[in-house]
């Protein structure tokens, strides 16, 4: 059994030439390569292992996820599944439904899609200062992340390193907010990047399965127990507000990797009653862990397959 994740999955933009995405008919070349290797995984099936059938016949093929609450995903995923007779699991950070703003870690997105990495990493020279920066960041940990055959360009890779990780959350937002003033000079709303309070439900209600991606899509592994707790609880409140009540409660780290979170996060989980949590992680899902280990279950990248990496 492969669970596998996605982001973007769009048709291209011209004003952000450099945005990385999966192209709409991409996607649906993929679901076509699955449906010829290996098939998918049924919802019902997938679940009972977690309520007491561990003893049942372990199923195969894949399970497709989708983090961030993309409008992409309403837009182009939903209906091709829905298509196909398919279930996916979408995690929502649920921060934007009530700040109406655009979270950090997309407006990094945006800047990177629109400039590029090296008009970015010019841009955040002239702003950042040693201050600013974590002073006990695990350097093992972000000289990894975003290691993807994806990301060749390495002025990208390194403004993405140093918002998501290095620049402490102190300033960050400091920092975004005097990128945008400089460089995004038309309104960017929340409609245009992420799903609606009423676009979740209606996924919900159609049998799709919505999970928390934590509330602000803050690295678990930087902020205190209490925060962590916060981020979790907050994020499925909203989320039980907005489909009448959670029947299965899933949810998945930001920015994942075993680093991401810690046995603090696992406690809080426990703590809220979820389910099943999903990291990132090229492996198989075992049944025999499924829940022993099931705040650790591991997912594929897109572009781990044929057809996931087209690139925008």
């Amino acid at each position: 059994m492969k669970a596998v994740m996605y982001h973007y999955v769009r048709l291209p933009n011209s004003e952000y030439p450099y945005f990385k995405g999966l192209h709409i008919d991409d996607f649906k070349r993929q679901l076509d390569w699955f449906s010829n290797n290996g098939g998918f995984v049924n919802r019902d099936d997938f679940l009972k292992i977690f309520n007491g059938h561990e003893d049942m016949e372990c199923p195969t093929g894949f399970i497709l996820t989708f983090d961030d609450g993309l409008i992409d995903h309403y837009d182009f995923v939903y209906p091709e599944l829905m298509k196909r007779g398919l279930f996916g699991v979408f995690y929502i950070p649920t921060l934007y439904l009530s700040s109406k703003k655009i979270l950090d870690v997309h407006r990094i997105h945006l800047l990177v899609g629109r400039y590029g990495g090296k008009k970015m990493m010019e841009e955040l020279q002239k702003i950042v200062t040693k201050d600013m920066l974590v002073k006990d960041c695990n350097s093992d940990f972000h000289m990894k992340t975003y290691n993807f055959p994806y990301n060749s360009n390495k002025y990208e890779v390194e403004f993405k390193r140093m918002l998501n990780y290095l620049i402490s959350y102190e300033y960050r937002e400091y920092v975004l907010d005097r990128l945008f003033d400089l460089l995004i000079k038309d309104s960017i709303r929340c409609k245009d990047v992420y799903m609606s309070a009423n676009q979740i439900s209606e996924l919900h209600n159609s049998g799709m399965i919505i999970g928390s991606h934590s509330e602000s899509h803050k690295l678990m592994s930087r902020i205190s127990i209490k925060q962590q707790n916060n981020e979790i609880k907050n994020s499925f409140n909203t989320l039980d507000s907005i489909v009448g009540g959670l029947k299965i409660k899933t949810f998945c780290y930001p920015y994942g990797g075993a680093l991401s979170y810690n046995n603090d996060t696992i406690n809080k989980l426990n703590h809220n009653k979820v389910m099943f949590s999903f990291d990132v992680n090229s492996k198989d899902i075992s049944c025999k862990k499924m829940n022993t280990r099931r705040h650790m279950l591991p997912r594929y990248d897109t572009v781990d397959f044929p057809y996931g990496m087209s690139g925008l």
